[in-house]
């Protein structure tokens, strides 16, 4: 019997992946019941982005972190400053200033175990037309509206 190798036949872009927080999903929640803002890139080991816009790169310095006990580790204390900005512009943004001081003191104190990492997969074809590229790396997309539906947490 005789082994034919077929040639690789490459990455595909079917799926998108992000990195998130339990923290952010939570966030996410609250500030747009029903629809999710993320970064994602078409590889889980986007190469082509730094650091700070790769998904399995992002997944392992925040799982370190939690699992090091590092509450101030560099990167759970970004994540916890975008939160915060986040909660700051949107919720001024949608008439809701009121809730800024609460959802602030809820995030400030939140608990290490709260940075715990996801992986998320996107179902690209769902989210056609609707995000951006052209961020500072070549495989960083943008989405305000992801749906609960169009992706799956794979990794938790």
């Amino acid at each position: 019997m005789v082994l034919f190798l077929k040639a690789y036949a490459g990455r595909s872009s079917v799926s998108g992946y992000s990195a998130q927080t339990w923290i952010a999903k939570l966030v996410n929640e609250y500030l747009h019941p029903g629809s999710y803002f993320c970064w994602f890139s078409t590889n889980f080991n986007a190469m082509a982005n730094g650091d700070d816009s790769n998904p399995i790169w992002l997944y392992w310095w925040l799982d370190r972190a939690v699992a090091q006990g590092g509450v101030n580790n560099a990167k759970v204390q970004q994540v916890r400053a975008n939160l915060l900005l986040a909660i700051d512009r949107e919720l001024r943004a949608a008439g809701r200033a009121s809730e800024i001081a609460d959802a602030t003191y809820v995030v400030t104190g939140a608990p290490l175990q709260m940075f715990t990492p996801q992986v998320w997969r996107i179902n690209m074809a769902a989210i056609a037309g609707r995000y951006t590229g052209g961020h500072q790396y070549p495989d960083e997309y943008n989405i305000t509206d992801l749906r609960a539906g169009e992706f799956e947490i794979v990794i938790s």
